[in-house]
């Protein structure tokens, strides 16, 4: 078991899945295509990654339960759900999906406090703006400061998956000076704007959580330096730091506490990445990096990670 800790779970990204049967299991994601049928499948394409398996281990026993589309592992502490979505029927699978997620959250009185969604395709134009209107809908009583942090990538499949992590207190929403508000960007993006957090903290104890949602070059709601991976990464990097910062008179949080950090990069500059990372995460040996679709076809780069230190 992981050794003694304020925060009710462990993350390892290890080579082998967890059983599900065994009972501190709250979760194992598939971190690559063609995973066994008894995980959580993402269908990323690594260009770089440490082991093929992200495991989360409960401190303590885990029950199980299914709501409508949702599959989900909870303890008194923490709970984790997640449900499998397809690209001919996403619209209709986003609002069930999302209608469940809400409805099961307030049965069991559990706060959202981080999701990831890897959606079978944004392709289209309007493949984002569905899911935001699918999300929308279902946060339509929730004030914007209940929103949590989150990512949303592409991954080039006939399926996706959308898991997330919820707590008995809400966590505290960190937001970027350098960047606008999601749920208050221009009408140009779309009718229904996005409900998420740029970050959420979440204080356990001694020990507190910095969920860093999936950042991109985006400053105040313009992406930045379209064509430039380098510059993109640069503007990435000021916006995660920037993020940090907002959290550390809090959290104590600082670029070293930064973990589980994953690094999205479109097709176009796969053969380029490398050069990258050598030059911007040059001591970041356990960064993983996939190929992945962004909300936005002009952005190129995308980053998310956790970053975890003493409370102040």
């Amino acid at each position: 078991m992981p050794p003694t800790t304020d925060i009710p779970f462990k993350i390892r990204v290890e080579k082998e899945p967890l059983s599900p049967t065994y009972r501190h299991c709250l979760a194992t994601i598939a971190l690559q295509k063609d995973a066994p049928e008894d995980t959580i499948r993402t269908n990323l394409n690594p260009i770089r990654q440490t082991h093929s398996f992200e495991n989360w281990y409960a401190t303590q026993p885990i029950d199980r339960g299914q709501y409508g589309k949702i599959s989900y592992a909870y303890n008194d502490d923490v709970l984790f759900g997640h449900a499998t979505l397809y690209q001919k029927a996403l619209a209709d699978d986003l609002r069930a999906i999302y209608k469940d997620l809400v409805a099961l959250l307030n049965s069991t009185h559990y706060a959202l406090l981080r999701a990831w969604h890897y959606l079978p395709s944004l392709d289209e134009l309007d493949d984002y703006q569905v899911f935001c209107d699918a999300r929308a809908r279902a946060f339509a009583t929730l004030q914007p400061s209940f929103y949590c942090a989150a990512t949303v990538i592409g991954t080039h499949c006939d399926y996706g998956v959308i898991y997330f992590l919820a707590t008995r207190k809400a966590g505290i929403t960190i937001n970027n000076p350098r960047q606008t508000l999601p749920h208050l960007y221009p009408k140009r993006y779309g009718q229904a704007a996005p409900r998420f957090a740029r970050a959420t903290l979440k204080q356990w104890g001694n020990q507190s959580d910095l969920y860093i949602s999936g950042t991109a070059a985006i400053v105040g709601h313009e992406s930045m330096h379209e064509g430039d991976a380098d510059a993109q990464l640069a503007e990435v990097l000021r916006n995660v730091e920037t993020l940090l910062d907002e959290a550390s008179t809090i959290g104590k949080m600082q670029f070293k506490h930064l973990q589980h950090s994953k690094l999205y990069v479109d097709h176009s500059i796969v053969g380029n990445i490398a050069a990258l990372i050598d030059k911007y995460f040059p001591s970041q040996n356990r960064l993983q990096v996939f190929e992945g679709q962004m909300c936005r076809r002009e952005l190129l780069v995308e980053m998310e990670a956790m970053a975890t230190a003493d409370s102040a």
